[in-house]
């Protein structure tokens, strides 16, 4: 059997539209991550819910308040189990609502997101996952006509131009009439993918 590490629970936009309310919602999300955890043998195992996007608002079917509710449950669940953390979709689909056109981040026009939503589900749960991941720009140690030398940073790594990385912070045959990019990563470990540059 497979043991994982990580669950990652999302559900929440189906339960408003059928009007579940926010303390059946509360009880159905503890009970899936009580019976995996029992499945499982690990009653410790990290869990990440994410809350639920909000579909179109000019539709009478999803309520705001209610899926903002249901978002406020599981930080309540959350705050109670220290390997319990919640990716806040809702909360900054409530921003997004208030200058985006559901054509622009829905796909059916009704509840089913586009490669905007896509991104944002990915963006939210990373930055859940590990926090702020960006790093400052890299800075200039020394230059000659053909060579740039950046402060060397333990644990980054280097690119021109952000498409090949190294881990040294030193690069050599460039041409004093061209303008480079260099940027900088947190590099790839054992436990962890190389950052955002």
């Amino acid at each position: 059997i497979i043991k994982p590490d990580l669950l990652m629970v999302g559900f929440g936009v189906n339960d408003s539209a059928g009007d579940v309310g926010y303390t059946p919602y509360k009880s159905y999300m503890k009970a899936i991550v009580t019976n995996a955890r029992n499945f499982i043998g690990n009653s410790e195992m990290e869990v990440l819910y994410y809350s639920p996007m909000m579909p179109n608002q000019l539709t009478t079917t999803w309520d705001r308040t209610e899926l903002l509710a249901y978002e406020d449950a599981l930080e309540e669940i959350a705050a109670a189990d220290q390997n319990i953390g919640v990716a806040k979709l809702t909360s900054s689909y409530d921003e997004i609502i208030k200058s985006k056109a559901p054509e622009d981040y829905l796909n059916t026009y009704w509840n089913h997101g586009n490669d905007f939503t896509g991104r944002m589900y990915a963006t939210t749960i990373l930055h859940a996952m590990f926090g702020d991941t960006e790093v400052s720009a890299p800075e200039l140690e020394s230059k000659t006509s053909n060579t740039v030398t950046l402060k060397k940073v333990d644990g980054y790594e280097y690119s021109l131009h952000g498409i090949n990385w190294q881990t040294s912070n030193v690069f050599s045959n460039l041409n004093s009439s061209t303008t480079y990019n260099f940027v900088c990563r947190t590099a790839e470990t054992d436990t962890a993918f190389a950052g955002v540059t």
